[in-house]
């Protein structure tokens, strides 16, 4: 892919996985997915391609239905890169500047696929298979908004995000330092901050922890009189005496 397709897949494929998402999420998924394949569909039976195909020719309701897929376009698109599929394929016959071939994001080339010599019911399958993994996940999605678990990793995740996004509001590659070594280690920390307050305030809204600090001053209290106790007797040990009475101690 050359530099604009490159900014481009960054952009769609950060969105959210489909395993992370609620069961609203899933539902809305499957059924932008069909509504776009049910308008792909009727938009290809209604455009008569010329000669080698190289030309395309749209009846009134291709023109119709052109408008309503590109009013849908991205939501579709944000449907597809959650359910990590990639609906993009390599084209032997553009080669790019440096001998490679260029990478083709059918989504995005829905109305030139026939100058590209590609079959419209290539995207339809990459469509067809986004839909069967968004109901593959249905009833695992439903299980996930009913677990409160799910609610807490979303808001970790979320607290967890921000010092990266105030970077990014900055001006510097925001998802470049969150997914490297450091960024994931600074997230690990917030996110146990996180859950050692939120720990921390129900305990104190359940009234246990004043007793818990009153049995940590006890134990700290004790460990520091132990400690007392086995630094003065490791000073009248024997071995301690006869070191400080002998001749290097006291040169």
């Amino acid at each position: 892919m050359n530099q604009g397709d490159e900014a481009h897949s960054e952009t769609v494929y950060s969105m959210a996985h489909y395993k992370r998402m609620t069961i609203l999420g899933n539902l809305e998924s499957i059924r932008t997915l069909k509504k776009f394949k049910k308008f792909a569909e009727r938009y290809f039976e209604n455009v008569d391609y010329g000669s080698y195909g190289l030309t395309a020719v749209e009846k009134p309701k291709a023109k119709i239905l052109r408008s309503q897929l590109n009013l849908m376009l991205e939501r579709a698109k944000r449907a597809l890169s959650s359910v990590e599929l990639s609906p993009d394929i390599c084209d032997a016959s553009r080669p790019t500047a440096a001998g490679y071939e260029e990478g083709v994001y059918l989504v995005d080339n829905i109305f030139n696929l026939h100058q590209l010599k590609i079959s419209p019911q290539t995207l339809l399958d990459y469509v067809e298979r986004a839909i069967g993994v968004y109901r593959d996940d249905k009833l695992k999605s439903l299980m996930r908004t009913l677990n409160p678990l799910f609610w807490l990793s979303i808001v970790l995740d979320y607290v967890s995000g921000l010092p990266f996004a105030f970077l990014g509001a900055l001006g510097l590659n925001r998802s470049k330092i969150e997914e490297g070594s450091f960024g994931k280690f600074m997230k690990g920390c917030f996110r146990v901050a996180v859950v050692v307050t939120v720990l921390a305030v129900i305990v104190d809204h359940l009234g246990y922890l004043d007793p818990i600090e009153q049995k940590m001053d006890g134990f700290l209290s004790h460990l520091k009189l132990k400690s007392q106790e086995w630094i003065a007797n490791l000073e009248d040990s024997p071995q301690i005496i006869m070191l400080e009475n002998s001749p290097l101690h006291k040169d």
